[in-house]
């Protein structure tokens, strides 16, 4: 769910809606072209040495700019570095193409002869004022350019090479530079041109299939400029593949107009009538489906994290273009990954790791921890750089019975019945937090105070409670951390009472820090406990849905089976492939297995072929030694699996479920997955529900649904269709059902006893 401002939330939730905007873009880039596309010393064109010939081609931003020695170019700002020598150049750094001369040219060459429509260049600071490209055939020449991102619509037919040569710069003399060039333009559709559209996602609680997004668009062919008879109609530079991007515009009272980024996905096809024309993008996991066949069995163990990352690299992907879960990096497993698509491997992965694969607005592919509901507080780690020794850390975050210890702190030592003096063999009783320095007169800390909790996985929470067993302290910051990096310091206003809850959206983080900035006078910080709240801010109530929802139950599941798939060695080799080949064309050869198999060896008329690549699934020999025809013969020796299954009853009658995901082979890692899909199968219920539109939700969030029944009943949404229809919002829901682990005697005993000692605090 993205954070939105407080305003938007109620206009959104008002009776009246304003007005909602919808801007599609369509980048008609020249895709072969773009990828052939080499920046080339020809026609006069030399660059710098520090110059990057390929990130500029790749949508790469520049890191660098270097310090040169061009007319008001160097800066002493500190905005600039120092250039290496022309040996300790690190090309791996994007500092863009650069000529070697001042208003030298830059040369673009290609493989073949293309049509490109229009040209998009990122200049930088240095940009061109007048200048020419050519083609051998066309050529434009700009004058009194003004533009640092530039773009120009001209169309440039059976292009071989393009020349760009500067005659004038704005900072004078200075070297030509480009950051990013596209061969091509966007182009995009706002209100006025869309007559409808339409994004539908999906994806899978527990990942059991692929996500999907599907968007579509319907513009309207006004003067028949989208017919496939203009032969200047830009339908005819629509390529699949294209990238379309989405934006969700809505008004808020005061008149300003925010934006929600929608999607991002690929063209997948496009028709034209003399009304309208219609678009269909779908998301780019669809896109993946070569197979991967580098799986191999770890004997130390490989973590979902690295084996993830091996899978999008072994599909041609850049980190750019992918986000994972810290968390996978500690899930461990050691079987090879089966020969399947890139696409369907990462399901594995993220199922295994009981994460959810899915792509994000922007289309980067996310692989994220999905057991929101089954996070528990005993597998959160609390620690403090100041906690006293009879402080009982864990006993913050985990319900139990707190008791207090008299000191000499201000109004701290009560002769109530309620306190207990300090033991002397250290046995001691659950205290929560109590602060090892104590504060001035003050209420000053020579050092702060902290405690930090450590969640399991990263997620979001919409607020928490945090009481005091006495003299609460009135200063308090909460640090909140992502993967090592600061989110939010959120300064919560002054604390008065024991018993607080703090009203606030905390981003998305997997570490918190209670930061304590001033206490009472003369005393420690005593915390009792802190809880979470709740995971979401969104009601789904009758004033938001347009009717009742419509609510099923499916099957019930008596028991899950887990399999785990442990793999041990064989006792015999065996031939894995034979075959007569002509070899005489090849260098190497690759031979694929049916089965997983190891200690692989390759002859060919009883020579020894060197294995240059193997996994469990395929051996690369080198028979560039050899010519004709020859008998190729590969044995190897394959792995047996034995399955195990470990079982979790979730009901006395009903179906028995059972999960096979060949990486599982750990009984720790197969009993969170029984834990994880038990939760799961539980929460049979789901509903269909149509609503009034929010482009701020995502499959995956849980929201709260309005129940006459039941009270904050939560629903996971796992398909979510949002409407665009002449400026209003509409949506359609699937969702299950999603209960929290939390048990309800466990939350009564602790309001129970909090009661109590209030009482005697009190002396009521």
């Amino acid at each position: 769910m993205i954070p939105m401002s407080s305003e938007y939330k109620q206009s959104m939730s008002s009776n009246l809606r304003n007005r909602s905007y919808l801007v599609v873009t369509v980048g008609v880039i020249n895709q072969t072209a773009q990828k052939e596309a080499k920046f080339v010393e020809e026609r006069g064109a030399q660059y710098n040495y520090l110059s990057n010939l390929s990130n500029p081609l790749d949508n790469y931003e520049v890191q660098y700019n270097y310090a040169t020695m061009e007319q008001n170019w160097f800066k002493a700002d500190g905005s600039m570095v120092f250039p290496p020598r022309p040996e300790d150049v690190d090309f791996k750094f994007n500092n863009g193409v650069i000529s070697n001369g001042l208003l030298g040219p830059i040369c673009i060459a290609f493989n073949a002869e293309y049509d490109i429509r229009g040209l998009t260049i990122d200049w930088g600071d240095n940009y061109p004022t007048d200048f020419s490209i050519t083609n051998g055939e066309k050529t434009i020449n700009i004058s009194d350019n003004s533009d640092s991102y530039w773009i120009t619509e001209e169309i440039f037919e059976g292009t071989e090479y393009l020349l760009i040569t500067p005659s004038a710069m704005v900072n004078g003399q200075g070297r030509l530079r480009i950051n990013k060039i596209y061969m091509g333009v966007g182009i995009s559709f706002e209100n006025k041109k869309i007559l409808n559209s339409s994004k539908t996602e999906y994806a899978s609680p527990i990942t059991e299939e692929l996500p999907t997004i599907d968007f579509s668009l319907t513009v309207e062919n006004r003067d028949r400029l989208f017919d496939v008879e203009n032969k200047d109609s830009v339908i005819h530079y629509l390529e699949v593949g294209q990238e379309v991007t989405a934006r969700y515009g809505y008004t808020l009272p005061n008149g300003n107009i925010v934006w929600i980024d929608g999607c991002t996905c690929n063209l997948s096809d496009w028709e034209a009538n003399d009304e309208s024309m219609r678009l269909s993008a779908e998301d780019k996991i669809g896109d993946l489906t070569e197979t991967y066949y580098g799986g191999k069995y770890y004997e130390d163990g490989i973590s979902l994290y690295d084996l993830a990352v091996d899978v999008l690299t072994d599909a041609g992907l850049d980190e750019r273009e992918y986000s994972l879960d810290e968390y996978l990096k500690e899930m461990i497993v050691h079987n090879p990954l089966p020969c399947e698509t890139h696409k369907e491997c990462l399901q594995l992965i993220a199922n295994a790791g009981r994460c959810r694969l899915y792509q994000d607005r922007l289309g980067v592919i996310c692989i994220e921890a999905a057991f929101l509901t089954v996070i528990s507080p005993e597998r959160m780690t609390i620690t403090s750089n100041d906690a006293t020794t009879w402080s009982d850390l864990p006993s913050v975050i985990n319900n139990s019975t707190k008791y207090e210890y008299a000191t000499f702190s201000r109004d701290h030592f009560r002769a109530d019945g309620t306190m207990y003096f300090l033991p002397r063999s250290g046995n001691y009783l659950a205290s929560g937090f109590v602060s090892n320095v104590v504060s001035d007169s003050l209420g000053n800390f020579f050092t702060n105070p902290k405690l930090t909790i450590n969640l399991e996985a990263a997620t979001r929470y919409y607020g928490l409670r945090i009481n005091f067993s006495s003299n609460p302290p009135p200063g308090l910051t909460i640090h909140t951390y992502y993967e090592g990096d600061l989110q939010e310091d959120y300064v919560v206003p002054e604390i008065t009472e024991l018993e607080n809850s703090i009203d606030h959206e905390f981003p998305l983080f997997d570490s918190i820090t209670f930061e304590f900035t001033k206490g009472q006078p003369n005393s420690r910080v005593f915390v009792e406990s802190i809880a979470f709240g709740d995971v979401t801010d969104y009601y789904m109530d009758y004033n938001v849905m347009l009717k009742s929802p419509n609510g099923f139950q499916d099957e019930k599941v008596a028991r899950v089976d887990v399999v785990q798939s442990i793999y041990g060695p064989s006792d015999e080799s065996q031939t894995i492939f034979q075959e007569t080949i002509d070899v005489t064309d090849f260098d190497t050869y690759t031979f694929y297995f049916s089965e997983a198999s190891y200690d692989v060896t390759a002859k060919s008329d009883d020579i020894d072929l060197n294995i240059i690549d193997s996994s469990a699934w395929f051996a690369t020999v080198d028979i560039s030694g050899i010519s004709g025809t020859h008998e190729l013969i590969v044995s190897g020796k394959a792995y047996t699996i034995t399955n195990k299954v470990l079982s979790r009853t979730l009901n006395t009658t009903g179906v028995i479920e059972e999960w096979e995901n060949p990486l599982i082979d750990d009984g720790e890692i197969a009993t969170l997955q029984a834990e994880w899909l038990g939760n799961y199968f539980l929460n049979n219920v789901e509903y269909d529900i149509s609503y009034r539109g929010e482009p701020r939700l995502d499959v995956g969030d849980i929201v709260f649904l309005e129940n006459k029944y039941v009270d904050n009943l939560q629903i996971q949404l796992y398909e979510h269709t949002l409407n665009f229809n002449s400026g209003a919002l509409s949506g359609d829901v699937k969702a299950r059902r999603a209960v929290s682990q939390v048990k309800g005697d466990s939350i009564w005993l602790e309001k129970r006893t909090q009661a109590l000692r209030k009482v005697a605090r009190e002396g009521l």
